[in-house]
C-alpha cells in the first residue's frame, strides 16, 4: 500500500489509542494491528531521524534545551523541506482490515486510518484481513 509519510504521522497516535482503548479484539485483529504499529513505528523511525537533521539545520536549540527554535530567516526553507519530508511515499505492506472487525473508532481516529479501513463500498484493490 502506498502512503506518504504524513499520512503515518497522523496514524500513529490513532492507532496507539485503538489498542489502549480495546484491550479485548480478537487475536487476528489484535494481531494485525500490533503488527500495523510495528511497521509504522519503523517507518517513523527514519522519519524523525530525517526531522532533527532538519531542526538542526535550520534551527536553533533553546537556552533550556527543550525545543528548537526557528528564526524568521529560515522559516521557509524549513516549511519546504519539511513539505518534502512530509510528501515522502513509502509502499507499507498491510492489508485493510474491516471496518465491522475494528473497535468503535472515533471520527479522528477513522480519518487518521482512512487507508487502514476496508468500508467495503466496492473497491477491487481493498484486501480484506481476519
Amino acid at each position: 500500500m502506498k502512503l506518504t509519510l504524513n499520512d503515518l504521522v497522523l496514524a500513529q497516535p490513532s492507532l496507539k489509542s485503538v489498542v489502549e482503548g480495546n484491550e479485548r479484539m480478537s487475536g487476528g485483529i489484535a494481531y494485525h494491528i500490533a503488527r500495523v504499529i510495528r511497521l509504522v513505528d519503523t517507518e517513523l523511525r527514519d522519519y524523525h531521524t530525517a526531522r532533527q537533521a532538519l531542526l538542526k539545520q535550520f534551527g536553533t536549540l533553546s537556552d533550556d534545551k527543550r525545543q528548537w527554535l526557528i528564526s524568521p530567516g529560515n522559516h521557509t526553507g524549513f516549511a519546504e523541506e519539511m513539505d518534502r519530508l512530509h510528501s515522502t511515499e513509502i509502499e507499507l505492506d498491510v492489508k485493510q482490515i474491516s471496518k465491522d472487525k475494528l473497535p468503535n473508532l472515533t471520527v479522528a481516529e477513522a480519518l487518521a486510518l482512512w487507508w487502514l479501513i476496508d468500508d467495503e463500498q466496492g473497491n477491487d484493490n481493498n484486501e480484506h484481513s481476519e
